[in-house]
């Protein structure tokens, strides 16, 4: 009966698409990908070679900088192999290869999975349609968690895990190498409001939330979900960096603890020799009195948001050739809605627009304008440069496989002049 049905649909769907005069959509299997093998990752796909191996150079960089950061952390034993990462077209292939795989995806945009009935696990994400740069946060956010799971296994809190993904989703590209440690402007903003409201979760309870806990929230309260990411991310960056890395010895041996088997709270007394209410009370002051914006990740977010709109413009075919044409164009332009992050939280984005947007804070605490470099090829838009921070951050383009615009912003320690 099931599969009598099964088929009547199937040839339903063949009927619809025949008289519609359209062809039903090609169902994506393993066999249908080839395979791609990049230094740390072995990746299965059915896109361009070009545009596989764009990505590839990228995760190898982020999955260099794991190491370097959990170098010292101990974790679990593994003998080099590379992780698995499948990058797939369109929307519709990511559902269906994880259908097959057993997992329903239709609210996640990536992931790393794991799964005990089908013996598979990677990471995975979906390409077409989508900007590289928001592709790559997703990537690096959800690289982390297969990273952790064959380093610590699951020994990592969901908290402190979920945590260090968010830390590595905030990174930078200097000179096609990773730099993390970076804190938005708009980030602290609502972590100082969601402290002064005393929404913040306790420290003794988020130590101690579950994955089942940590998921309804994510299905069923929004806020709450928003406010778990945003502050584990800040724990994490505090005790990295607060009072200029004061901490970071002792989070290396709790975690290094954690990897042994430790328990969470007794690795954490031992390792920092104080409890958990003791480091609660010095986080919110870290976030109220210390935490500050980085003026690079500023540049960067503010360069996102011109990209955005030149892209627009190179739509329209309506490019500007010059600043005062640029800021013309954004005084007339509409606020662009946020992107969703990782699990489609999405967090605050950079303040301001119109002509704010080609303004940033250069190495001397100055307000100055972006400049403008003609592009290298007539069919892009020009190249944005703020060439008074160290490194300096650079708007640059390129045409993805399916002739879409994709901008990225990197930084640079030597920026050609024009």
């Amino acid at each position: 009966m099931l599969a009598s049905r099964r088929l009547s649909l199937v040839l339903l769907a063949s009927w619809i698409a025949l008289v519609s005069g359209t062809p039903a959509p090609a169902q994506v299997r393993m066999a249908d990908l080839w395979k791609h093998e990049s230094v740390y990752y072995d990746i299965r796909t059915n896109l361009p070679a070009e545009e596989v191996q764009w990505y590839a150079d990228r995760m190898d960089h982020v999955y260099e900088e794991f190491q370097w950061l959990t170098a010292d952390f101990g974790g679990r034993e593994r003998q080099h192999r590379p992780e698995s990462l499948f990058l797939v077209e369109t929307a519709p292939d990511y559902r269906t290869l994880m259908r097959s795989f057993g997992i329903r995806a239709e609210h996640a945009g990536g992931m790393y999975f794991s799964t005990d009935s089908h013996r598979r696990s990677g990471l995975i994400t979906y390409v077409g349609g989508r900007d590289r740069h928001h592709v790559l946060r997703v990537l690096r956010h959800e690289a982390f968690h297969q990273f952790a799971a064959r380093h610590f296994g699951g020994r990592l809190p969901r908290w402190l895990n979920e945590g260090f993904a968010g830390y590595f989703e905030r990174s930078i590209v200097v000179d096609d190498r990773i730099a993390v440690g970076f804190a938005a402007g708009s980030d602290i903003t609502a972590l100082r409001q969601i402290v002064a409201e005393r929404r913040h979760i306790p420290l003794d309870e988020l130590f101690d939330i579950s994955p089942s806990a940590w998921r309804r929230a994510m299905r069923h309260d929004r806020e709450r979900s928003r406010v778990q990411y945003l502050q584990s991310w800040s724990m994490v960056h505090f005790f990295m960096h607060a009072e200029e890395g004061r901490y970071a010895p002792a989070f290396q041996q709790f975690l290094n603890d954690l990897a042994g088997g430790r328990g969470g709270r007794v690795a954490f007394r031992e390792a920092f020799g104080a409890d958990i209410a003791v480091a609660e009370q010095r986080w919110i002051a870290y976030v109220l009195e210390e935490m500050a914006p980085d003026r690079r990740y500023l540049a960067k977010q503010r360069l996102l948001s011109v990209g955005s709109q030149l892209r627009f413009a190179a739509e329209r075919g309506d490019l500007p050739t010059t600043l005062d044409e640029m800021n013309v164009m954004f005084d007339q332009a509409e606020a662009t809605p946020p992107e969703p992050g990782p699990h489609g939280i999405t967090m605050p984005t950079v303040p301001g627009d119109g002509r704010s947007l080609m303004s940033y804070l250069d190495d001397e605490d100055q307000w100055v304008s972006f400049e403008l470099q003609e592009a290298t090829d007539d069919a892009l838009p020009p190249t944005v440069v703020g060439s008074g921070l160290t490194p300096s951050p650079v708007l640059v383009w390129t045409r993805g496989f399916d002739g879409q615009l994709h901008y990225e912003v990197t930084f640079r320690t030597a920026v050609d002049e024009d």
